[in-house]
């Protein structure tokens, strides 16, 4: 989320190698267990109103091997090119895509960005995408 910093330029930073919960929980119990992890709504506003902002001066994201949705994807991959379409500099790292699993949906998520970055023992493992109704 945007802070004030008065007009020191500001550089986010936003991390998805966790997963990401869409919806408040109404339970108490799923609500302590959902504290501190990133919302999906919020997320998606921050990086629109980002684009705007002239203090921002660019996105750097972490993405990981979360298990985001592909509907989830989609709509971090749109705010992310609305983003890009200030012609601020955006950057993703992973540390693999699918050392142990698919790496398929967190790739597609990175490509939304005008520079990917993998650490260097890291592991690219893209077997595709699939539906189920």
């Amino acid at each position: 989320m945007l802070t004030r910093h008065g007009d020191k330029p500001i550089l986010l930073e936003l991390d998805l190698a966790q997963p990401i919960v869409e919806t408040e929980p109404d339970d108490p119990i799923a609500k302590l267990r959902t504290r501190g992890k990133p919302r999906l709504r919020p997320i998606l506003r921050t990086l629109h109103e980002a684009g705007d902002d002239e203090r921002v001066v660019g996105l750097v994201a972490r993405i990981g091997s979360a298990g985001q949705t592909l509907a989830q994807v989609q709509e971090i991959r749109s705010a992310v090119a609305a983003f890009r379409a200030s012609g601020k500099p955006t950057v993703a790292w992973a540390e693999t895509f699918g050392e142990s699993a698919s790496g398929s949906i967190p790739y597609f998520l990175a490509t939304a960005f005008d520079e990917v970055w993998l650490q260097p023992s890291g592991d690219v493992n893209l077997i595709g995408l699939s539906a189920e109704v």
